[in-house]
């Protein structure tokens, strides 16, 4: 059940490490996206850190608390995101993909200009999102999986 546990929590942490960033990229501010992102980053050996030094506290308890304080103690910022997943907001490149223009509009205009929809800033990055998703549409048609075997 110890290993299938691991299984389980090493197959999810490959979205929350992928997701993650970029949802912290996308909605922070443009000046504080790379220390935001940086700081998202350290962290990630910070509870690498906290996890170590607990098990090796742990090492010498003659029980099976040596093993389940650490696992209970990773736990914890699972249990956490899992309850505030629910809080974050979409992010506005997923809405503008699904056609949801006015709500990723709304999101970037209240992260990065106080709810102004019309600052140059949003406006700028609201048509930079939509020119990307356009652009990887249009590649999406042109290339697949044969095109990697059919280059020289």
């Amino acid at each position: 059940m110890f290993i299938g546990a691991r299984c389980l929590i090493g197959f999810g942490l490959t979205f929350a490490a992928n997701s993650a960033p970029m949802l912290v990229t996308e909605i922070a501010y443009p000046t504080h996206r790379a220390p935001l992102t940086s700081t998202y980053n350290s962290l990630w050996y910070s509870g690498a850190i906290i996890a170590a030094w607990t098990t090796f506290g742990t090492f010498k308890i003659n029980s099976t608390w040596a093993w389940r304080v650490p696992s209970a103690l990773q736990a914890l910022p699972s249990v956490l995101q899992v309850c505030l997943i629910w809080f974050c907001p979409e992010s506005p490149r997923w809405m503008v993909s699904k056609g949801k223009d006015a709500e990723a509009l709304k999101t970037l205009a209240y992260y990065h200009a106080d709810g102004n929809e019309q600052d140059p800033l949003i406006r700028f990055e609201y048509e930079e999102i939509k020119a990307a998703i356009e652009f990887d549409r249009e590649v999406a048609e042109k290339v697949g999986w044969v095109t990697l075997f059919a280059t020289p």
